[in-house]
């Protein structure tokens, strides 16, 4: 059985009637006639189910994740190499210190121990009998494909199942095989929490997204869930383990932009962050619509190649024409995260197992964040924004609104992060300025020039007076504990006016603002 061989009609079908099944008590004979109408064959029957009384629940997560596994199209023979795969996985996610997705022999070791322990507990098969620096040394030599210092997820399950093969044989000669309740236990056992991470000052108005490690990075979006109380939700509960493959898949899924690059990702999660501590509106935000503004400002520019919605149409680019000149990138950023939540790596869909009315929710709230980013949309905002006497408890509008101001956040930022920002913006201005040319289309004017202080400063000024201040000041009036938000953007407005008439410099260097930071995670 395989995601190949369902339409995917007729596995959404499938899947929305196996939901509805979730909260009832089943039978055996009821498992049994489940699992004949997936076409999963009769020989395994009596194997999974014999002696066991099932929640749907239960035997709804076990289908789809043999059925549509992180192999898609490669058949589920066993119910024990699922499990084997599965906690393979787990332990690679969790012993991965540096969030590389690659380990070390150290790595390895712990990896390789962390899944023995596993076995004894599970009755699984054993990969190695002992773990000691010999083992280790032969298992890393046998299972680097590619010769270099460190194994890829790939190559340590890859090797692991080969090895794992022989021993199942040979446990099946023993019939001793591991349990469908043991098989959810197991599949469970390297979640955590979200408090599990290292923590970043993420109260503070200045964070230094270029010089995040991995774990810091990761750890700006787990105290962001956890702040928000996202985490303790019945019917959508966030396996931390989906949630760190989800981030790293995230974020291998920018592209290395001067200024649309995952560290601007970092940076709206954290202003979102930030703006609604000041604006005090959690309470008018559902859990729903807080997890969708935290994965929205996560995934917002996902895919974001470094021009803007009118260089795409110009140029009638695939994004275009496939969304019909209508924000292509906001369109492009929400299905690709959406590709990689629902439809990529079974240890990334970090909806699974949500109640179906909780995902349909935050998947409205973040849609509907995603492309109000879309500029277009700016004036629309700030009209409906200027009118009000207090903010609403209009939840869309508020998560639209807040990531919206949280994507163009930095001109609220500290004055550093501000002018690093800034010169990365022209940056790409300039980078748009040269495709145009070449390609013989209209040049944006407002982009030409960034090369001179002067005019990117005059820019930037026109920037802050006619789209921004427009937006931010009734913010500001509405919400007095926004202050230190009011006091950057005054300081970082004055310091263009300082640049504009004097031609100087940037008061603080922002020479390598533009490059995409070096770090190994």
């Amino acid at each position: 059985m395989s995601s190949k061989s369902l339409s995917l009609l007729a596995r959404d079908k499938l899947e929305r009637k196996l939901e509805l099944l979730r909260h009832q008590k089943i039978n055996l004979k009821q498992a049994k006639q489940i699992f004949q109408s997936l076409g999963l064959q009769e020989e395994y029957l009596d194997l999974v189910l014999e002696g066991f009384k099932f929640d749907a629940s239960e035997l709804i997560d076990y289908v789809f994740d043999w059925a549509w596994g992180s192999h898609p199209g490669k058949k589920q023979d066993d119910p024990t190499m699922n499990t084997a795969s599965k906690v393979l996985r787990d332990v690679f996610y969790a012993c991965d210190a540096d969030f590389s997705g690659t380990a070390d022999k150290s790595e390895l070791a712990e990896m390789l121990r962390r899944y023995l322990a596993l076995a004894q507990q599970w009755g699984l098969p054993h990969i190695l009998e002992e773990v000691n620096e010999e083992t280790v040394q032969d298992f890393f030599a046998e299972a680097n494909v590619d010769g270099d210092d460190s194994l890829s997820i790939d190559e340590f399950i890859s090797h692991a199942m080969l090895t794992f093969q022989s021993a199942v044989r040979a446990n099946r000669s023993e019939r001793r095989r591991p349990s469908v309740k043991n098989a959810f236990s197991a599949s469970k056992a390297m979640t955590g929490t979200l408090d599990d991470a290292v923590e970043v000052a993420i109260d503070d108005w200045y964070m230094n997204y270029w010089e995040l490690t991995g774990q810091e990075q990761f750890s700006l979006l787990t105290q962001t869930l956890s702040n928000w109380s996202c985490d303790s939700s019945s019917g959508m509960a966030i396996d931390v383990t989906k949630l760190k493959s989800f981030f790293v898949q995230v974020r291998e899924s920018y592209l290395d932009n001067a200024y649309h690059n995952f560290q601007h990702a970092l940076s709206t999660l954290h202003l979102a962050f930030k703006l609604v501590q000041g604006s005090a509106v959690t309470e008018k935000l559902t859990k729903q619509a807080r997890c969708a503004l935290a994965i929205g400002a996560l995934c917002h520019d996902i895919g974001h190649r470094g021009f803007n919605n009118a260089f795409e149409v110009v140029s009638q680019s695939d994004l275009a024409l496939r969304y019909n000149d209508k924000s292509p990138l906001e369109n492009h950023h929400c299905a690709r995260a959406f590709e990689i939540a629902i439809r990529g790596p079974e240890e990334s869909r970090i909806f699974h197992g949500w109640k179906p009315e909780k995902f349909s929710s935050v998947r409205k709230h973040m849609v509907g964040a995603i492309l109000a980013t879309d500029m277009a949309f700016h004036s629309d905002k700030v009209k409906k924004l200027s009118t009000l006497a207090e903010l609403p408890d209009d939840e869309f509008f508020l998560t639209e609104l807040l990531l919206h101001a949280a994507d163009i956040g930095h001109t609220i930022s500290p004055l550093e992060n501000n002018l690093r920002w800034g010169a990365a913006v022209q940056a790409e201005f300039s980078a748009q300025v040269s495709a145009e040319r070449s390609l013989g289309v209209p040049v944006s004017s407002f982009m030409e020039g960034m090369d001179d202080p002067v005019k990117a400063a005059k820019s930037q000024i026109g920037f802050f007076d006619f789209v921004i201040t427009p937006m931010f000041a009734p913010l500001f009036s509405l919400c007095p504990d926004l202050e230190q938000a009011k006091k950057n953007l005054a300081e970082n407005r004055a310091e263009q006016v300082r640049i504009a008439e004097s031609g100087a410099k940037p008061a603080k260097d922002s020479s390598n603002i533009s490059k995409k930071s070096g770090l190994s995670v």
